[in-house]
């Protein structure tokens, strides 16, 4: 099975962004953009785990420390690496420094089951797009620049997932296998 960790995004920031995605999606075809229903705010990338370990995994996740509800904003636009080189976009994700420490903690609980431990800061982002591997794009410059520094809104999160990605070729299915309460 293949698993992350990730909060769902509330209605209101997901239609915000997914205007922004048709927008970005008519300027520039050759980017792989997520579905506006695919969208979440990762925490962890977990990868490929047997079955059998679900169980264990979710004990493991019950363990970690909880911060209490998380406010999280959705603020501007930027690329990964950077603007010269892009192969992510991506919303800003503003929140307070406890999601961090909730993130290393999540961290550190799936290490136990061979998942290897980030080695950069944690950097809240809501992915919009990917280039395909090896492909040079040119930014969709009107839409990106008219929306820079676009406020898509807010929630105050309650819950995170453990989610089950199945890739197809429309693009991947997600599943809630399991909620956590903050």
């Amino acid at each position: 099975m293949r698993l992350f960790i990730a909060f769902d995004l509330d209605a209101a920031v997901r239609a915000r962004v997914g205007s922004l995605l048709r927008e970005l999606r008519a300027g520039a075809p050759e980017i792989k953009w997520v579905a506006p229903d695919s969208m979440h705010l990762t925490v962890k990338f977990i990868g490929e785990q047997p079955e059998a370990k679900l169980a264990e995994m979710a004990e493991a996740l019950e363990a970690v420390p909880r911060p209490g509800p998380l406010a999280l904003s959705f603020r501007g636009l930027g690329c990964f690496p950077n603007e010269r080189r892009p192969r992510v976009f991506w919303v800003g994700v503003e929140s307070p420094p406890e999601l961090a420490r909730l993130a290393e903690a999540i961290d550190a609980a799936m290490e136990r089951f061979g998942v290897e431990r980030e080695r950069r800061p944690f950097s809240p982002h809501l992915t919009l797009g990917r280039t395909r591997e090896g492909r040079r794009v040119e930014l969709p410059a009107a839409v990106w620049e008219a929306h820079r520094n676009d406020d898509f809104g807010g929630f105050t999160a309650t819950e995170f997932f453990l989610f089950e990605s199945k890739l197809a070729p429309a693009g991947a299915q997600h599943t809630k296998l399991q909620t956590f309460g903050l």
